[in-house]
């Protein structure tokens, strides 16, 4: 999963006064006291907590509430650790991006052909297994390293290895082997002495089950109600996506890789060294004229991101345990914060409506726009308006006043417009900005 961040327009850097953190404030609270979002936030620059706030529940039996010290799932924000972890070893000479994975796991297709730097910047070809029917049956249950490489290894082989960009959490699973392998310690235990020690961050760690007794948040599902999640077994992401961490905590981390704490800036900068947009664990997120470097993830209900900008020197955290909105407008609303800019709070108020399917065949149609590279088809199902975009799947559009509709979860406001003349546009608004449609 990446995040787009996307806004446009130059801008110059401020940091966000009290007035402006007391909206978002009001932001992030709306958002909770609706059902959207339960989460824990923070922000930094040049090593000061500049913004944190935390707001949900960790639990709902027991009852607990989120806090500063609550450890997140933090999903394939682990990735960045593993490379990081893993430049390590290159800079100690343990270790070269040259080396073929041969190496360690003969029995991989290509293996011979596949290198650290392959595997480090998801170039190996190596299928993706989280994509693999199987997966659900498994997931949830131990499994132990012959386990995962057996499955691995049944993976099909999707291109020729340094040919293309390709994410797979195959790639780093296997880096989380090769970890242990090479040090001949688990990774939990290389983890914590080369990384979370060295840096007094003693709230992240490789995750086990969950221990609410331990202040970790379990995650949620909202169907009118916020439902508990089952949880991945943490065998299977390992490498990929098994660490639990918190908002504080991950913000000090990235401050930390991108000041050469953990590794000499030489390396650090082969990490952040992009090639379709991807590095060595790291990738970069538009922000304005700004460019954002970190990385997402998302295992069972757990959302999260972590990134840096290097010039600015300001390092986020966002971390979520329910989600219920589209969680790129509140990474967005966040920065905007951040970087002096105003505020919209999102209005839960407006009155849903249910439209006749007469009124509805009016809307359905075609759409192109002149801003975007993509057209949507409006259409109708058993009484139901969608909106499909090229190659991209059908989104339910639920109804309200004035012909607006809207898709929640990804921030999508379609506001259509019917003419005198029988024609029909809409305006597309999503991540701040605004996209005009006309029905060819």
């Amino acid at each position: 999963m990446k995040m787009l961040f996307i806004c446009l327009g130059l801008m110059s850097f401020s940091v966000a006064g009290d007035t402006q953190f007391s909206q978002l404030d009001d932001y992030l609270q709306t958002l909770h006291d609706n059902n959207k979002l339960m989460f824990s936030v923070t922000v930094n620059q040049k090593g000061k907590v500049i913004y944190d706030k935390h707001l949900g529940i960790a639990s709902q039996i027991p009852k607990r509430e989120i806090n500063k010290d609550t450890q997140f799932r933090i999903g394939s924000v682990t990735k960045t650790f593993t490379a990081a972890i893993i430049m390590q070893l290159v800079e100690a000479k343990k270790l070269s991006l040259d080396t073929p994975l041969s190496t360690f796991y003969k029995q991989i297709k290509h293996a011979d052909k596949i290198t650290v730097a392959h595997l480090l910047s998801h170039r190996s070809g190596i299928a993706n297994f989280t994509d693999d029917a199987s997966f659900s049956r498994y997931m949830y249950f131990p499994q132990s390293t012959e386990q995962m490489l057996k499955i691995i290894e049944g993976m099909e082989s999707l291109f020729v290895p340094g040919s293309k960009h390709q994410y797979s959490n195959s790639n780093y699973v296997l880096l989380g082997f090769i970890i242990e392998r090479l040090t001949q310690r688990s990774y939990a235990k290389v983890l914590e002495q080369q990384i979370t020690k060295p840096l007094l961050m003693n709230r992240t760690e490789y995750g086990q089950a969950i221990n609410i007794d331990n202040n970790q948040a379990r995650s949620f599902h909202y169907s009118g109600f916020w439902s508990t999640l089952p949880e991945s077994n943490m065998t299977v992401p390992h490498g990929a996506g098994a660490i639990i961490s918190t908002s504080k905590e991950l913000t000090h981390f990235f401050e930390a890789l991108f000041k050469g704490k953990l590794l000499s800036l030489s390396y650090v900068k082969q990490m952040t060294a992009l090639n379709d947009n991807y590095g060595y664990g790291l990738y970069s997120f538009p922000y304005h004229d700004k460019q954002f470097i970190g990385h997402n993830g998302r295992i069972d209900g757990f959302i999260s991101v972590a990134a840096y900008q290097p010039e600015d020197e300001i390092a986020i955290a966002l971390l979520a345990n329910g989600v219920n909105y589209a969680f790129n407008d509140v990474v967005i609303a966040i920065l905007d914060s951040v970087y002096n800019k105003g505020l919209v709070l999102p209005n839960f108020n407006r009155q849903s409506k249910t439209y006749s399917e007469k009124e509805l065949q009016k809307l359905v149609g075609h759409y192109v726009s002149n801003t975007l590279p993509l057209d949507i088809k409006v259409y109708i199902e058993n009484g139901q308006l969608y909106a499909q975009a090229t190659n991209q799947r059908a989104l339910p559009l639920d109804g309200y006043e004035d012909l607006v509709f809207k898709f929640d979860l990804a921030g999508i406001t379609i506001k259509f417009e019917h003419l005198d003349d029988d024609s029909v546009k809409f305006l597309l608004i999503q991540g701040g900005g605004q996209h005009l449609f006309v029905r060819d």
